[in-house]
């Protein structure tokens, strides 16, 4: 044990000797070491700081300048003209050759995002970049991808129609024509004494109003391979645009149809009764009232046309114009400029002096000679007779040449006036 102390003792002396050796020889070096990084960091932190001045002074100057140079109309600023050319033609050289998504925030300004550019289509010459982006817009880049929906409704234009089909008396008949026996002459009575002889009354008479259909029709063709492609129901459409151009021509016939020799209905517009008699002022009778005006009318020719009628047939008239002479209805005012016509409630149809009207296209506008205005019953007034609704036929050899099918509408009606007492209409004077 005494060896192992022995030799323990002189391994700690060694070592505390080696120590103290270190230590002397090595710790000057370790303080000047820490001097001269003390100064280093010292010296370099002086020159970041001037640095940083050094800068800041010439962002300083430099936003000066351009403040200098943006101000309007200084030569060679940023609004200077040939500065705004000069920069536009660099960024469309660099667009043609680089592509537009090269181009900055500045250059795209001066070069508008055209389809051919920003597709990747060749500029000129040359031939931009790959794109690497899918567009929608493209259908080889993106836009085959894309389905749109298809709505599976039409969007049609309002064809406007006169629809005196609502007012008048309509009748259906199996037959060629149709004729309504028509009283032309009334009977009278008379008063005599008890034992006074009695003599003849007048006799009523009587005649007949003929109405004859005649044929309307439609034709058109569609192809085969339409009508196996379509998503559109085009038979039903068909039939649709027939029975709604039957209902114009109706419409317009009724008023202004001029008879037998044009294959039309006899409107009331072209009856001889009706527009070639001048209304007498009193008894109810047939004939045209005329306005006061020339080229317009008053209230009281409103009041005019509507007393010429008789009382009984003035229970469910009617008043028939156009939406034009409506709005000039409308505008008819008093002495003091207060509106002859008041609004009705919310609720209530429209009513012109406690009667309904009706907008009908194809009356006459208002001006001198014509007869813009009627008052009727209609159902006692015009007879519209209906030979045949309409219906739609199939052509499948007419068109079988061309892969076609052809699909005619028909439709076969006729009309006149049967008692031309129960309506007025008013001329323009």
């Amino acid at each position: 044990m005494g060896a192992l102390q022995d030799l323990a003792y002189k391994n700690a002396s060694v070592a505390k000797t080696f120590t103290d050796i270190l230590t002397e020889e090595v710790g000057p070096l370790r303080t000047d070491l820490q001097e001269v990084k003390s100064k280093m960091s010292g010296e370099v932190t002086q020159i970041v700081e001037r640095l940083e001045q050094e800068i800041r002074a010439q962002e300083a100057e430099l936003k000066a300048l351009k403040t200098i140079m943006n101000r309007p109309g200084s030569i060679g600023g940023f609004d200077d003209p040939q500065e705004k050319k000069k920069a536009s033609r660099t960024a469309f050289i660099k667009a043609c050759m680089l592509g537009w998504g090269s181009l900055s925030a500045e250059e795209k300004k001066y070069v508008p995002q055209d389809h051919s550019v920003a597709q990747g289509e060749k500029i000129g010459h040359l031939q931009n970049t790959e794109h690497k982006t899918m567009f929608g817009s493209d259908a080889t880049t993106g836009g085959f991808l894309t389905t749109p929906e298809i709505a599976d409704e039409l969007i049609k234009l309002v064809v406007q129609i006169s629809d005196f089909h609502s007012l008048v008396n309509v009748r259906m008949t199996a037959n060629p024509w149709v004729m309504i026996r028509k009283r032309t002459q009334t009977g009278s009575a008379s008063r005599t004494p008890e034992q006074a002889t009695r003599v003849e009354t007048q006799t009523p008479r009587f005649g007949m109003v003929q109405v004859t259909p005649y044929a309307a029709y439609g034709l058109t063709k569609i192809s085969t391979q339409d009508l196996d492609d379509s998503e559109l129901d085009l038979p039903a459409f068909i039939m649709s645009e027939f029975a709604e151009q039957f209902a114009k021509i109706e419409g317009y016939e009724i008023a202004n149809g001029v008879g037998a020799g044009a294959n039309q209905c006899q409107g009331f517009l072209t009856d001889s009764d009706i527009v070639n008699v001048a209304y007498p002022g009193s008894g109810g009778s047939t004939g045209y009232t005329t306005s006061s005006t020339t080229g317009t009318f008053t209230y009281p020719d409103l009041v005019n046309i509507q007393h010429a009628l008789k009382p009984a047939y003035r229970k469910g008239a009617v008043w028939a114009f156009t939406t034009e002479v409506l709005g000039d209805m409308r505008k008819l005012t008093d002495t003091q400029n207060r509106p002859l016509w008041g609004p009705m409630g919310g609720d209530l149809p429209g009513q012109l002096m406690g009667y309904p009207y009706q907008e009908m296209v194809d009356m006459p506008a208002l001006a001198s000679g014509n007869f813009p205005i009627a008052f009727a019953n209609w159902q006692k007034w015009y007879t519209l007779v209906i030979r045949k609704q309409v219906s739609v036929r199939v052509l499948q050899e007419r068109y079988a040449d061309e892969d076609a099918f052809g699909y005619m509408g028909y439709y076969r009606f006729g009309g006149n006036v049967t008692l031309s007492e129960a309506g007025h209409v008013m001329k323009i004077a």
